[in-house]
């Protein structure tokens, strides 16, 4: 069962603008890990602005969950854009269980100035509350 879909867009000029600043952004916003594999590409900006779009869109996927508090951390994206991987950590993790998701699938589409990511946040369960109004 689909809990939640989720989908974004980034341009990759923008994270290559925000990679330059030093403010922090990058240990901000991605695990080591991402970053590591990022600058093993030919472009990391683009791999970043990926990666950034799929967290996005895992927020959007989890939004009937509280994800106040949440860190851009808690979400990790690994494997290559054909099979990317998901992993959840801190209030991410607990949001995703709040509304029993086993398990947040995401699909990449990039072009030369653009990346954009869709997630579907999955459920084997049924949910932890049932809507009346809807028959099964």
């Amino acid at each position: 069962m689909i809990v939640g879909v989720g989908i974004d867009i980034f341009r990759v000029d923008r994270m290559r603008r925000e990679l330059n600043r030093s403010d922090g952004f990058e240990t901000y916003v991605f695990t080591a890990d991402e970053v590591s594999s990022a600058r093993r590409r030919p472009h990391p900006a683009h791999r970043l602005a990926s990666v950034f779009a799929a967290k996005e869109a895992v927020v959007k996927a989890l939004a009937g969950a509280e994800t106040f508090g949440m860190l851009w951390r808690d979400i990790e994206v690994s494997g290559e854009e054909t099979s990317p991987r998901i992993e959840l950590s801190g209030r991410a993790l607990g949001a995703a269980a709040s509304l029993n998701v086993d398990d947040i699938r995401v699909a990449f589409s990039n072009t030369e100035t653009e990346a954009v990511a869709m997630a579907l946040a999955v459920s084997t369960s049924p949910p932890h509350t049932s809507n009346p109004g809807v028959s099964r």
